[in-house]
């Protein structure tokens, strides 16, 4: 295992091979040893920065564990069904025979860069062997269902839903993928999928962030049940400009982690500016249109966890992860 003092240059870590105006991202630059992952930087928090596209990923160093996002894998193991095995793609390793994918979890968002929207094309997609193997088989500790139930008649369905974003902020359009369908009334109908499937993204049209969200109908009142991971490989999108014909607008956000309060400055600022601070869900919890370079927000009445900072300006949407303690 890499440990997160020891993480490559995150920079290079994309093989990004262009066909005319298309690029797909295949993460096999990532030079992981087999077997290996990457699930978290050396700050609390942060994104990776791919080619200019950034893939969130929050690692809590205090309780040393990665809490959101991404991470990258080489994993192969389709026969652990515990949280010893978060990192291992059900199909073996990565779309293609390739050796590299990535895994997220709960809420993560990829964000194309400033200014640059993209007419995103397709991704490939897999269960994680955890939860394929809890979906099927049940969970030994009695935490998350068998799919299906005793007599198979239960209608359980795992599903990721993929949202695309405008350079405002604004949703586009989503698209739903079922990780596992046991709705049918007909059972031999019912599936876990177990191997790489292309899912096509042209319908989100032109966009310049994605979300990835999971739901299950094993849920309770703190949220799913069903091991919350799976796998993407060969995020495939069209560009008309360069990746790297963008302004970068540079912001900090302290302290992070925080208790009681964030402090948000922003080194440009514009009359239109917005500011929103999201849950992983996405739903805006403050939100302030400024003038001013620096916003402090009192988020003491907000549960411990994870959540996002959102900046809009002049066309360009950058998101931030906070941690609140």
């Amino acid at each position: 295992m890499i440990m997160k003092n020891q993480l490559l240059i995150l920079l290079c870590f994309f093989y990004v091979a262009a066909i005319g105006q298309t690029t797909v991202l295949d993460f096999e630059e990532a030079n992981l040893a087999s077997n290996d992952y990457i699930n978290g930087i050396t700050q609390d928090t942060s994104l990776f920065n791919f080619q200019d596209v950034q893939f969130s990923n929050y690692y809590d160093i205090d309780f040393d564990y990665w809490a959101s996002g991404w991470a990258v894998s080489t994993v192969q193991d389709s026969t652990t069904n515990d949280y010893s095995n978060l990192y291992g793609a059900y199909p073996f390793g990565g779309a293609n025979n390739s050796e590299t994918y990535l895994v997220g979890q709960y809420t993560s968002f990829v964000t194309f860069p400033n200014n640059v929207p993209v007419n995103i094309q397709s991704v490939d997609i897999t269960n994680a062997t955890f939860p394929l193997l809890i979906m099927r088989d049940g969970d030994p500790n009695g935490f998350s269902k068998q799919f299906g139930g005793d007599d198979g008649n239960d209608p359980d369905f795992f599903i990721l839903t993929i949202k695309g974003f405008n350079t405002q902020g604004q949703l586009i359009d989503s698209i739903n993928f079922h990780l596992a369908d046991y709705t049918f009334e007909d059972n031999t109908q019912d599936y876990i999928i177990n191997k790489w499937t292309t899912v096509d993204l042209s319908t989100l049209g032109e966009v310049h962030s994605l979300s990835f969200s999971l739901s299950s109908s094993d849920f309770n009142q703190f949220g799913i049940l069903t091991p919350a991971f799976y796998c993407i490989d060969n995020l495939a999108f069209e560009t008309t400009n360069s990746l790297t014909e963008h302004n970068e607008v540079n912001i900090s956000i302290y302290p992070n982690p925080t208790t009681d309060q964030i402090n948000i400055k922003l080194d440009q600022i514009d009359p239109n500016t917005v500011v929103r601070l999201l849950d992983l869900n996405g739903k805006i919890l403050i939100q302030n249109k400024t003038s001013t370079s620096h916003i402090s927000w009192a988020v003491n009445h907000l549960k411990q966890g994870i959540y996002f900072v959102e900046i809009v300006q002049n066309g360009n949407r950058i998101v931030k992860q906070i941690s609140i303690k």
